[in-house]
């Protein structure tokens, strides 16, 4: 038996009277990535918005599920982005870019929801849907469904209002292909917005001051502030996310001041929540009797670094939230390490102690 295996040339010849055995099917190739970047609903949504903003309307009729070719489908990519920059929310970051979509809808998981648009016939939901075309990896396209809906939408999207009383050489001036109108806009808004914050806390002080004493139980006691800098700055933000949403600006303008309000939105509440456990801290202090003070006001102190702690962990979790990453398996594994390091170190105490 050794020597017939070890023949290299045995085993390979025919059996007399043998049927020949049909050969075995290579393995399926690999389908190449779609060059587009429709592989997902955020890279469809992106490509889209790309290349209909430079004017390359025939490559953004690539993006759409329609039978329409040459140039009906171009004005329809056309009207199509004037539509999605002028209503759409800006919430690119929360689109799905995974190749199966969210499948926030179990009933149609080849469909996503990339944003609502208003209209005065309703609210009209803005569709990718997922293609599958043979030998062909899968792709995403704006579905027919909503690609039906936008030539009414394009004619109710009116001209740029906010901008009316504006210079037209403003309204026409551009810097990279973004109006310089509407960053100006925004950039006068935010430092008045701040000014009326101000405004805001000189006529609360007057009327918190009596209450304050109250609670206090100090008629001493005086209040200098009653929106400090982190509350200040957390109503701005709040006030610009209102603003965004309200004035016609470009999606692109939008999107940007959209995830700079987030971000500070994140940073003055974690900067707010400090700031309220320092005050906390020191009516604490101000009820501590003096005979165990020295103790406590150290317990006091580790307590508030630690709530302190929590409060950045969480603003940072938030943040990457906010830019799409999935922060769960790091806090997984933060938290298995954790324990593990804790039993590592209860054994060796056992382990020392028996030792002893």
């Amino acid at each position: 038996l050794a020597l017939v295996v070890s023949a290299p040339g045995v085993l390979a010849q025919p059996v007399p009277g043998a049927t020949a055995q049909p050969a075995q099917p290579s393995a399926a190739e690999p389908v190449p990535p779609d060059p587009l970047g429709r592989s997902t609903p955020r890279g469809t949504v992106l490509g889209f918005l790309n290349a209909a903003r430079k004017g390359e309307n025939e490559l953004a009729g690539q993006y759409l599920d329609t039978r329409l070719s040459g140039k009906l489908a171009e004005d329809l990519a056309h009207q199509l982005f004037v539509v999605l920059d002028a209503k759409l929310p800006a919430r690119l970051t929360l689109i799905s870019d995974a190749p199966e979509g969210s499948r926030s809808n179990p009933l149609q998981p080849d469909q996503d929801v990339v944003g609502t648009v208003t209209g005065e016939g309703g609210p009209v939901p803005i569709l990718v849907e997922r293609i599958r075309r043979p030998k062909e990896e899968p792709i995403w396209l704006f579905s027919s469904t909503t690609l039906d809906s936008i030539p009414s939408l394009y004619q109710e999207v009116s001209t740029t209002e906010y901008s009316a009383f504006l210079p037209e050489s403003l309204k026409s001036a551009r810097v990279r292909r973004f109006r310089l109108g509407e960053w100006l806009i925004v950039l006068l808004a935010i430092p008045l917005a701040y000014l009326t914050t101000g405004l805001l806390n000189r006529m609360l002080v007057p009327l918190a001051r009596p209450i304050w004493r109250r609670i206090i139980g100090d008629a001493r006691s005086q209040v200098q502030t009653v929106l400090p800098v982190p509350a200040r700055v957390l109503l701005l933000s709040l006030l610009a996310r209102w603003l965004l949403s309200s004035l016609s600006l470009s999606l692109l303008v939008r999107q940007f001041w959209s995830n700079v309000a987030r971000m500070v939105t994140i940073v003055t509440v974690v900067w707010l929540l400090i700031v309220i456990a320092g005050k906390v801290e020191q009516y604490v202090q101000r009820r501590i009797p003096s005979a165990n003070f020295a103790a406590a006001q150290s317990l006091l102190r580790l307590s508030r670094r630690a709530v302190e702690l929590l409060f950045v962990f969480g603003g940072l979790l938030a943040l990457l939230r906010h830019f799409g990453v999935d922060p769960t398996p790091a806090v997984a594994g933060l938290g298995v390490g954790g324990i593990a390091v804790a039993i590592d170190g209860d054994a060796d105490g056992l382990f020392t102690a028996f030792g002893h």
